[in-house]
């Protein structure tokens, strides 16, 4: 007979197998939940060398059921639990197990039910009613069942994880592709796209992708883009760390070879990274770089080198879309310019107007689409007065009441030329064009809007042009100074002004100020 270190009897768990000693990186959350304090002994002692796919065990003990119940409260990440059937009462164990699997909705978890009494809680009927992965008798758990047991329920805790993770990388997916081609998603459709694969071929989460443009415009989520050399956008794991960094600074100088000596449209393996190339319709190079496992089947391999395929494809229709939707800001810029050059206004005049309108509407707290979208439409604000005759609109001096009521006619001129527009950019810019001479206080043109009924893309744009006007030269009056502009405004605040607006102004006088001196005239 074999006595452990007590004195217990341990003949029931003697198994002549030897398992073998690996040193883990990581651990499984394993829950012993017994009102025995030997039972928790015996099931650490004899697993506590236990190791699957490298990662040894981590145990946390209950000794009821409530306390089991806490311990799944304030852990999502248990792998299994051997859960007593009898403690505190006959069915506390049954009832850690409706609370799992019905309360909590964790179907991950894999639960061994173990009973020193089978007659409380016969198997046949426990297996039929309860969501319960195993059901063992205490005295029938050798040490090698016992071993069995968990490889078992690890290996399908395992699997589950491994579903749960694509599960998450193809929601995301889905989620980002129903609005693909706007800017400020494709990072977030790359990044689920890279967690999708390395979930799917059990790649370690470290995942970076970049790429090289030649002869194309920078794009605006890659501004930090060097012209020689190959920059993250998009990673998972460490790789978030590196995103704006070149690829060649970042990666073994072996590597940054391999990908030199590619074609297009391939893809290599080497040892623990997968590593794939395409060159799309834009003139575009894609690189993807992934760490992971050594060995890889071929029709892992013919999925990865599809993903790249399709990956290229979705890119390029981006930025066949992102090249249209920057035509259209051109376009939009350029009838904005020669509106303002035909009234003599200063030729960044609409540039320096965007630009402070989209910084007050950011520190006003609208949206970033919002943001983006007035950025783009105000410099249409005044596209109006190509109806306004030169007389007018050229006039060096005052204009007459007559004339004055002329003039402003050319805010429903501006709104009637662009109202029939789809376009969301076109459609603010209409808005725009119609009330950015609306006041506050009601006073202004065409409609005497009030307050908040004037549109916040027309009140941003409001304060944004006649601060610009004034420190700038036009044709009827001489730049005001800084200091004597924002005098004004003080004055008009809550007049002429939303006074938030006004706060915001003069709070980021600054930064107002490097616009100007960005896009001086001089």
């Amino acid at each position: 007979m074999e006595l452990d270190k007590s004195g217990l009897n341990l003949d029931f768990l003697i198994d002549d197998e030897e398992i073998e000693d690996v040193a883990p990186s990581h651990k499984f959350k394993v829950v012993i939940a017994d009102d025995d304090e030997e039972v928790h002994k015996l099931t650490k002692m004899i697993l506590e060398d236990f190791t699957f796919e490298g990662m040894g065990l981590e145990f946390i003990d209950a000794y009821s059921g409530s306390e089991t119940i806490e311990l799944f409260k304030e852990n999502d990440d248990i792998a299994l639990v051997f859960l007593d059937v009898v403690m505190e009462n006959d069915h506390s164990g049954l009832e850690v197990v409706k609370y799992i699997r019905d309360d909590l909705q964790n179907n991950f978890v894999r639960i061994v039910l173990r009973t020193g009494q089978p007659g409380k809680a016969p198997e046949e009927r426990i297996i039929a009613e309860y969501d319960i992965n195993d059901y063992k008798s205490k005295t029938e758990l050798t040490v090698q069942k016992l071993y069995t047991t968990l490889y078992s329920g690890l290996r399908s805790y395992r699997d589950l994880m491994i579903i749960e993770s694509n599960k998450k990388g193809l929601e995301q997916v889905i989620e980002a592709s129903t609005d693909l081609f706007k800017y400020r998603s494709f990072n977030k459709f790359v990044g689920g796209i890279l967690y999708q694969l390395s979930s799917l071929f059990d790649f370690e989460k470290d995942a970076f992708f970049a790429r090289t443009i030649e002869n194309h415009q920078n794009e605006g989520f890659i501004a930090l883009k060097k012209e020689d050399g190959n920059v993250i956008f998009a990673g998972i794991g460490k790789y978030k760390d590196y995103i704006g960094q070149k690829m060649e600074e970042i990666l073994p100088s072996d590597v940054v070879g391999t990908f030199e000596n590619m074609s297009e449209n391939e893809v290599r393996f080497k040892k623990n990274c997968y590593l794939g190339h395409h060159k799309g319709v834009n003139n575009i190079d894609n690189y993807i770089y992934m760490e992971g496992n050594e060995d890889i089947s071929d029709l892992d391999k013919s999925l990865l080198k599809i993903f790249m395929t399709n990956f290229s494809i979705a890119f390029d229709n981006y930025q066949l879309n992102k090249d249209i939707h920057d035509t259209q800001k051109e376009v939009i810029f350029t009838l904005g310019e020669i509106v303002e050059k035909k009234s003599e206004s200063t030729a960044h005049h609409v540039r320096r107007v965007s630009e402070i309108a989209s910084l007050l509407a950011k520190k006003y707290g609208i949206n970033s689409t919002m943001v983006e979208l007035i950025k783009t439409g105000v410099p249409m604000h005044d596209i109006g007065k190509i109806g306004i005759p030169d007389s007018i609109l050229l006039k060096p001096g005052r204009l007459t009441d007559e004339e004055f009521e002329i003039m402003k006619t050319h805010a429903l001129l501006g709104y009637n030329i662009l109202k029939n527009s789809r376009r969301d950019i076109l459609q603010i810019a209409s808005t725009i064009a119609l009330e950015h001479h609306e006041r506050w206080d009601g006073t202004g043109y065409p409609y005497g809007k009030k307050g908040d009924d004037i549109h916040i893309a027309a009140r941003v744009t409001t304060v944004a042009d006649v601060f610009d006007a004034l420190t700038h030269d036009r044709c009827y009056k001489k730049a005001w100074s800084i200091e004597e502009t924002l005098k004004y405004f003080e004055e008009q605040r809550g007049a002429m002004f939303e006074p938030k607006l006004v706060d915001i102004l003069l709070e980021n006088i600054d930064e107002v100020v490097m616009i100007l001196e960005k896009y001086s005239d001089r």
